[in-house]
């Protein structure tokens, strides 16, 4: 098996920021190559190593070490509007040892909630956000509620636990 060819599909979600125009969710895959609205271009290796001309990273876990430690400047210029947003979303409560489709929409996360599908959760409230899969999140409430965020499409659902976690300064 070829390790590169695997780690590669849908590599978006785990490179949520580009670093040449600092946006989030504008980097794509396809096959071993990924790329951004912006211009910006590279391959994963069969070594599974990084190759481009405009950035500086060569393994993933150092363009993960790099985008999260972005976050504080980008929370900070964000204001009240919102860091990260995400269309057709699912929702899901459970309950009874149930998975109950709680609503579809939006989800967004700003300095003080989360929103998802016409919920809002403040972020004091959520005990940690906790990723499954490629797109899956996972979060729960102080009373034991547990919830789980679905998407249809690939998506980072690494930028809410780390944007989280940079906002609760951990």
């Amino acid at each position: 098996m070829n390790p590169g060819k695997k780690r590669i599909k849908n590599i978006e979600t785990i490179l949520y920021l580009c670093p040449d125009c600092n946006l989030f969710g504008t980097i794509k895959s396809k096959g071993k190559h990924f790329f951004c609205d912006c211009g910006l271009k590279g391959t994963y290796t069969k070594d599974g190593l990084l190759k481009g001309d405009s950035f500086q990273f060569s393994k993933i876990t150092e363009w993960c070490k790099w985008q999260a430690g972005q976050l504080p400047v980008i929370i900070g210029k964000s204001g009240y509007d919102p860091i990260s947003t995400d269309q057709n979303q699912q929702l899901y409560v459970n309950q009874a040892n149930k998975k109950v489709l709680a609503g579809e929409g939006i989800m967004y996360i700003d300095h003080t909630v989360f929103h998802c599908a016409g919920f809002s959760f403040p972020l004091v409230d959520i005990r940690e956000f906790m990723t499954a899969g490629d797109q899956m999140l996972l979060f729960s409430l102080p009373d034991g509620t547990t919830y789980e965020v679905h998407s249809r499409y690939p998506l980072s659902t690494l930028k809410y636990r780390d944007i989280f976690r940079a906002i609760a300064g951990d």
